[in-house]
């Protein structure tokens, strides 16, 4: 945990642009919706109805259990690979902020 704490204080400023990456690509999110952006809407609509599909009280524990495991394993090795390319992080941060506002 501390080591965590260390790594964003010493790196401050990075933190603080991804946070306002993320901010932009919310408020960015609103204007996609306005005036009905079809190419950028299509996977935060998709990856919705398929987590309400599989994701809910009705399936049991090991399904909810396995599709969360597996969402956040595949987020976690698409943040780590966008590490290999200057802009990938941004963009993610950009385009995570425009999904969650769009969601």
């Amino acid at each position: 945990m501390l080591e965590s704490i260390y790594v964003i204080k010493s790196n401050i400023y990075f933190t603080w642009f991804a946070l306002l990456l993320f901010f932009v690509g919310f408020c960015f999110s609103y204007l996609v919706d306005l005036l009905n952006i079809r190419q950028l809407t299509v996977f935060p609509h998709w990856f919705f109805r398929v987590m309400s599909k599989f994701v809910n009280p009705r399936v049991s524990f090991i399904q909810n259990f396995s599709v969360i495991f597996l969402f956040n394993s595949i987020s976690i090795a698409l943040y780590m690979l966008s590490g290999l390319f200057i802009i990938f992080p941004f963009a993610i941060a950009f385009m995570t902020g425009m999904n969650i506002g769009l969601s």
